[in-house]
């Protein structure tokens, strides 16, 4: 019986590891989402000023 119970309580705490380690994994995926979105809208940022600072020296 008590061995039954030993696996139970094993086999439980790996699955809150597992459910805990998944919500971590969703948070980092999102941040690194949003730090991959974020360097996209300054490099496109940059590029447009850079165009318009040509642009002003050829004019």
């Amino acid at each position: 019986m008590e061995d039954t119970q030993g696996r139970q309580t094993k086999t439980f705490q790996r699955v809150e590891e597992m459910v805990d380690d998944s919500q971590y994994h969703y948070k980092t995926g999102r941040l690194v989402d949003q730090e991959a979105r974020c360097s996209r809208e300054a490099w496109a940022h940059s590029i447009g000023l850079s165009s318009v600072v040509y642009f002003e020296l050829q004019g």
